[in-house]
């Protein structure tokens, strides 16, 4: 469903044919009549790419559909899916960020990151577009810290070793917010996906 513009012609409903709506109306009761075990209990099934109220929204649909046979359920379903996606609302720029930091912390081993170093990260991996954030200036480490705030993850002294405590993160701060605003990872990339491990630790400067 889209909202129309202004040059787009629709027909109203409400100056149709009563005639039309009896007939519908009697097709629908005895479809009810004949389905109300099956339409009462509803339908579990449901596509687990959908949110939750994206579920509950299309279940009374997705049951119709099952009523229909198998081959309606499935058309129902990518129907589901493409509306769906379609109509989603643009990836905000805090989850853009929190999704390209998982993909940096994927293989990363130590307890802390530092913000520079994370930063960094961010900005030579050309496909995340933070490092010409700021209209061709990279992503600073304020604004980090601020888009992090807004999920509860906050910037502190990080113990690299005795001579190295710079800003930066506690890693598992980052583990919740992961599982509340993104959507899972497979359990496994296919060969072609898969990409190369880094060595794990920041640089340290020396001293």
């Amino acid at each position: 469903m889209r909202r129309k513009t202004k040059g787009d012609n629709v027909q109203r409903l409400r100056s149709a044919d009563p005639e039309v709506f009896k007939g519908l109306r009697s097709r629908i009761l005895k479809f009810v009549i004949d389905n109300k075990d099956a339409l009462a209990k509803g339908w579990d099934e449901m596509p687990q790419e959908l949110s939750d109220r994206q579920q509950d929204n299309w279940e009374p649909l997705l049951a119709i559909a099952k009523c229909l046979g198998e081959e309606w359920y499935q058309k129902a379903c990518e129907a589901a899916l493409k509306n769906c996606e379609e109509t989603a609302p643009p990836k905000a720029s805090s989850n853009q960020l929190l999704e390209d930091i998982r993909e940096v912390l994927s293989d990363y081993s130590e307890k802390y990151i530092p913000s520079a170093y994370l930063l960094q990260e961010l900005h030579d991996d050309d496909d995340m577009d933070w490092g010409t954030y700021n209209g061709g200036k990279p992503l600073s480490a304020r604004q980090l810290a601020k888009f992090m705030s807004a999920y509860g993850i906050k910037t502190k002294t990080v113990r690299m070793n005795a001579d190295y405590t710079p800003k930066g993160y506690e890693v598992r701060d980052f583990a919740d917010a992961f599982a509340r605003y993104l959507p899972e990872l497979p359990s496994e990339l296919p060969p072609e996906e898969e990409k190369p491990l880094r060595a794990g630790k920041p640089p340290i400067p020396e001293f």
